[in-house]
């Protein structure tokens, strides 16, 4: 049996991309077996829901991974033909997105207090 419907995954397609390049996005989306698209009116873009052969395999109850197609055109044939490749997102855990923030936090403490100090000379 195969493990098509472990392999999920998500992707989003510009609505300017579905407009401008239409025949490469169907290229994008020929292995994909799309069971949901949310149209997201903020970003104008389409989100799919989808199965995929080139999805890794995940697990039922698993966080759904948003996967990034780099396309290539392959300039030795003059038909215009892509590659696709899928590149999973990085996912951070918790831990690491407070680590982000504690390091940010300690940035902007020292740019204010650089700040601080470069008033407190413009003052005297």
């Amino acid at each position: 049996m195969s493990d098509l419907l472990q392999r999920k995954g998500i992707i989003k397609i510009t609505d300017d991309l579905i407009r401008k390049e239409p025949e490469n996005v169907l290229k994008v989306l020929k292995d994909l077996l799309v069971v949901r698209i949310d149209d997201d009116f903020m970003t104008r873009s389409l989100t799919y829901m989808a199965y995929s052969k080139h999805f890794d395999l995940c697990n039922e109850g698993e966080h759904v991974p948003t996967y990034m197609a780099t396309i290539t055109t392959i300039h030795s044939n003059q038909t215009g033909d892509i590659d696709v490749k899928w590149n999973r997102e990085k996912e951070y855990s918790e831990k690491s997105v407070k680590y982000m923030l504690l390091d940010l936090k300690e940035s902007l403490i020292n740019q204010r207090k650089e700040i601080e100090t470069n008033l407190d000379k413009l003052k005297t």
